[in-house]
């Protein structure tokens, strides 16, 4: 049989693969970049405005002590209040606009980090993305999302403005009378100190706690997509047991975050109710001594209440900004996650024209956690057009070599090459293209068939789309819907079979006009003669394109053209008609 090898439009990138390797990888964005891109103004602008907000409320105490001179002098007049009210109405000004812009960088800034995520979570190297339980990616990409806002929209401006008045405050109470603030300062250290011891065991209640409430989310997960088989097979008190205890576990470490997060505040106001008392009695004496005038005693006091509300929202913000960190760290990991390679623009464009090939050289799988190779020295050649039925005992590894051929999974070690071309050296998107994967369990997207019938970016027309369904045996049951393409699928639309689902994805495969089409446990959970439709409908489909199926149906070995079985050290070619094991699952 004839092979075509892909032709190079354009000259390939100098050097071997390591060279074109870093040639395709650019720095990535950051998560903390992507969630501030675009915010950077309002957030500054925001910060900026609360600063000078917190600047105009120090000069309040001043003009208040101005006035208190005034009225004692006989002097007062509308000059005297004037200023004090203009400022009373600048500072109200200020801290509206102020929290209007950063609310906005807030709401701004999570919708950057999802939109980042998800990004990271769609085009991201297959396994590191699949070592995440789904319920903590749940989390991660929507609960820690939105905690992760206070950490640089939220807390972090509001304890900028904080320390601007707390040391603004403090600068003007020194000047007024060092040793009453000295002896103020001492007794909110002494109080700020335990605040900060406090908020040191926050930040990891709140790690333990998200971590709880993913697993919560994972176990509410798997017990609504089990329900059935769990009534079906009287597991309700077992599963009710373990659901329960997980959300009794984030229950326990949610109590253990606001313990630690309620004792900052009361801490804070314990420590100035303390410094007014001292300032109250050692303010008294120093008026008595004539040491300080009674407008200064004012403006000192005024000064003192000016730090209670900064002081107790700073230590506010040390909680907030610990629980932020928790969140922001699971955030970031997810951001980090290992991408699949992607085309630019000094690729060489690859023509796929022509039959297809896959050929393995040496090929060895390696799990992480498993010190004996699943596969090691697998050599073999895949040609189209025609149809291969892969089989082996169960669990040997037929689905992973499904997955090395499109480049889900890379080889530990060995070569993987289609139409000559090492799979890593493959753009994702031309890969996906020329070799496609339909899994055996190929739900549906959410919307109409035609929502489902669309591959990439491509621009498909409905005539091709019910072509395609015809092809595949569709053809009847849209002819029956009376909303034909445009009937929606899933919760509120049409039910699917197994093998109308199949069928339906192996449709949208077509779309691609791939030159290789794996299925995957193709006849799966399908009945005799269901499995018989699909498997005829595989054999039309390999007239004029490789199709590679793993499947357990008996017919599979009367109709393929090349039955070849998966062994843990090669792939053996066996006979059209075997007594291979019926039994053979997934692998």
């Amino acid at each position: 049989m004839t092979s075509t090898g892909p032709v190079l439009a354009e000259p390939a990138a100098p050097g071997g693969p390591a060279d074109r390797a870093r040639a395709d990888t650019t720095e990535p964005r950051t998560v903390d970049a992507a969630g501030l891109r675009g915010r950077r103004v309002p957030l500054v602008t925001g910060t900026a405005l609360g600063v000078v907000g917190a600047v105009v409320t120090l000069a309040q105490p001043l003009l208040a002590g101005r006035l208190i001179a005034d009225v004692s002098a006989g002097t007062f007049g509308l000059l005297s209040v004037a200023p004090l009210m203009a400022l009373f109405a600048i500072d109200a000004i200020l801290s509206i606009s102020s929290q209007l812009l950063l609310a906005r960088a807030s709401e701004g800034y999570v919708y950057g980090l999802r939109s980042y995520l998800i990004s990271r979570v769609l085009r991201g190297y297959w396994p590191a993305v699949h070592g995440y339980d789904r319920g903590d990616l749940y989390s991660r990409l929507v609960v820690d999302t939105a905690l992760s806002k206070g950490w640089i929209v939220g807390a972090i401006p509001a304890l900028l403005s904080s320390l601007t008045m707390v040391i603004g405050c403090g600068i003007a109470m020194a000047i007024l009378s060092l040793p009453l603030f000295l002896l103020t300062f001492a007794v909110l250290a002494l109080f700020g100190g335990a605040a900060w011891w406090t908020a040191r065991g926050v930040q990891r209640a709140a790690t333990e706690n998200q971590e709880d409430t993913a697993g919560f989310i994972e176990g509410v997960q798997r017990m609504i997509s089990s329900l059935v088989t769990i009534k079906a097979s009287g597991l309700e008190a077992q599963v009710d047991a373990d659901t329960t205890g997980r959300a009794d576990r984030a229950r326990r470490s949610g109590v253990r975050v606001l313990t630690r997060t309620a004792v900052l505040t009361p801490v804070m106001n314990v420590g100035t109710q303390a410094a007014i008392a001292v300032a109250v009695i050692a303010g008294a004496a120093f008026v008595a001594s004539g040491s300080l005038t009674t407008a200064a005693m004012v403006s000192f006091f005024m000064y003192l209440l000016y730090i209670v509300a900064p002081l107790v929202q700073a230590s506010s913000a040390l909680g907030d900004i610990a629980q932020c960190r928790a969140a922001l760290a699971r955030v970031r990991e997810v951001g980090g996650v290992e991408q699949e390679r992607v085309r630019t623009d000094g690729d060489a464009r690859l023509a796929t024209t022509g039959h297809a090939r896959i050929e393995l050289g040496g090929v060895e799988i390696r799990h992480d956690e498993s010190p004996e190779p699943l596969l090691t020295g697998i050599d073999g050649r895949f040609s189209s057009p025609g149809l291969v039925a892969l089989v082996g005992p169960n669990g040997v590894g037929k689905s992973t070599l499904l997955w090395l051929a499109c480049g889900l999974q890379r080889p530990t070690g060995g070569r993987v090459s289609v139409d000559g071309v090492d799979v890593a050296e493959w753009p994702v998107a031309e890969l996906r293209r020329r070799v496609v994967l339909v899994q055996q369990d190929a739900a549906p997207m959410t919307g109409t068939i035609r929502d489902n019938l669309q591959f990439g970016s491509g621009d498909h027309s409905d005539g091709e789309r019910l072509r395609l369904l015809e092809r595949v045996g569709l053809g009847p049951l849209l002819a029956r819907l009376p909303d034909g393409l445009d009937t929606g699928l899933g919760e509120g639309g049409v039910e699917l079979s197994g093998g109308q689902r199949r069928l339906l994805a192996v449709a949208r495969a077509l779309l691609a006009d791939p030159g290789v089409l794996l299925l995957d446990e193709f006849t799966s959970n399908v009945d005799q003669k269901g499995a018989e439709k699909l498997l005829r409908i595989a054999r039309d489909l390999a007239s004029d394109r490789l199709v590679i199926v793993t499947s357990h149906a008996s017919a599979i070995l009367n109709i393929a053209d090349r039955i070849v079985e998966l062994t843990p050290t090669g792939l053996e070619n066996r006979p059209a008609v075997s007594a291979v094991d019926e039994t053979a699952g997934t692998g």
